[in-house]
């Protein structure tokens, strides 16, 4: 009667190279989301970042990272 549950064990301080997700999605995303971020606050120095403008750079990023592609590297 199991779950369908499989563990996986990593060797100690190497989960931030091991782990699927880190490596193939969350650091392009990372990435992109800075670059973003950056060339934002360069056009919009007078103006502070505010929760619509957050959610509206997470959302085009992860659109663009988070692709069936990446995901298939896992």
């Amino acid at each position: 009667m199991g779950v369908g549950l499989n563990l996986i064990t990593m060797p100690s301080h190497t989960s931030c190279v091991l782990q699927p997700l880190d490596v193939s999605c969350f650091k392009p995303f990372k990435i992109t989301f800075k670059a973003y971020k950056d060339v934002w606050t360069l056009a919009n120095k007078r103006r502070d970042v505010n929760k619509e403008d957050l959610a509206q750079w997470v959302f085009l990023k992860i659109k663009k990272t988070l692709t069936t592609t990446n995901m298939q590297r896992l």
